[in-house]
């Protein structure tokens, strides 16, 4: 709203002089007022999430906006002037504040973060006298997952340079690998808890269970490999397979398999998704991000003429309230029918 807003006055800006315009400057002296509520609740939704998870680049960026929004307005709503060289100018001014120095997006970012991590290290007594040390207490679930949390941002953004000197032995990996330091598991080992790599969701939203396609997937046993996927867009719909003699039909609980000679289904197996879905919420709850091995999300199923294994490479899980479903997934399926099977 603001941007488009802003682009359009920005637009018409030249001809609000001429006659019959004045309409313009009208709008734009209400667009301005308008804009005060929004970038209000703007700074009370940033506050909510920066006073309790501190600050991201994201966050940063979207306060830096705010602040401007609110000179923005502050400027047209009582300046005599109204320039509209005000606009540019001032953002050049903010993109050149928030991208260098120890005032920037990316250096108050990591600072925020390593002070949320040394904090929630100490109060556990696993950061004492700048050093870390194995956690002497069992330390709770949140703080766990506070502390993965932030493990991960910072090898994925920053790196460990500013955590560096709480350990002893050194955090960057020894060998030629994409990333340069090492993974954010083997320094939450360090400081004696497991990594969590699933951050919680609360009640009422979605998340996404991802199978790490780096592990081994067996496939002995079976002659065929389908995919079959759902999402709004592939409600009930038949992929065909091969010489269209096999078919696959999904829906949010089932992916039915058919076998087909002549366009007519000489065999089908029905493949029932919840027990999947049900393991994989009871073992990794409400999870946000992260990778679970393969094995962890395999079905097998068998009729009197199909044998097959289902693979979900990712799932969405819709949860609302007490109701768990699927709302979107992709899986791979191996099978073997008739003769083929073994």
């Amino acid at each position: 709203f603001s941007a488009a807003g802003i682009l359009a006055l920005f637009v018409l800006d030249p001809i609000k002089e001429l006659m019959g315009q004045s309409w313009i400057k009208r709008t734009a002296r209400w667009y301005y007022i308008i804009l005060i509520p929004l970038v209000v609740v703007l700074f009370l939704a940033l506050w909510r999430r920066i006073s309790e998870y501190g600050i991201t680049e994201g966050r940063y960026l979207g306060l830096a906006i705010g602040i401007w929004l609110a000179v923005m307005a502050s400027y047209f709503i009582f300046s005599k002037t109204k320039s509209i060289k005000f606009v540019p100018a001032s953002l050049c001014v903010l993109t050149f504040t928030i991208s260098f120095g120890s005032w920037g997006m990316f250096a108050v970012s990591e600072r925020s973060q390593i002070a949320r991590l040394q904090g929630l290290l100490a109060s556990n007594e696993i950061l004492v006298d700048g050093s870390v040390q194995k956690a002497p207490a069992v330390v709770s679930a949140g703080d766990i997952t506070e502390i993965s949390s932030i493990l991960w941002y910072l090898r994925e953004v920053h790196g460990y340079d500013g955590i560096q000197a709480w350990f002893t032995e050194s955090l960057w990996t020894d060998s030629d690998e994409t990333y340069r330091f090492r993974d954010a598991s083997d320094v939450a080992d360090m400081m004696g808890i497991t990594f969590d790599r699933y951050r919680q969701g609360g009640p009422g939203d979605s998340y996404t269970i991802t199978v790490n396609l780096k592990t081994p997937i067996t496939i002995s046993g079976y002659d065929h490999l389908v995919r079959a996927t759902y999402g709004r867009s592939d409600a009930g719909k038949t992929a065909s397979h091969l010489d269209t003699s096999r078919s696959v039909v999904t829906t949010p609980d089932l992916i039915i398999l058919r076998i087909m000679s002549d366009t007519v289904a000489t065999d089908s197996l029905v493949m029932n998704l919840h027990p999947l879905l049900d393991s994989l919420t009871a073992a990794y709850g409400t999870s946000r991000g992260g990778e679970i091995p393969a094995e962890k999300a395999t079905l097998e199923f068998a009729s009197a003429g199909i044998r097959a294994q289902i693979i979900v490479l990712n799932m969405v899980v819709q949860r609302t309230n007490d109701t768990t479903q699927l709302a979107k997934y992709d899986a791979l399926i191996l099978y073997s029918a008739g003769e083929e099977k073994k």
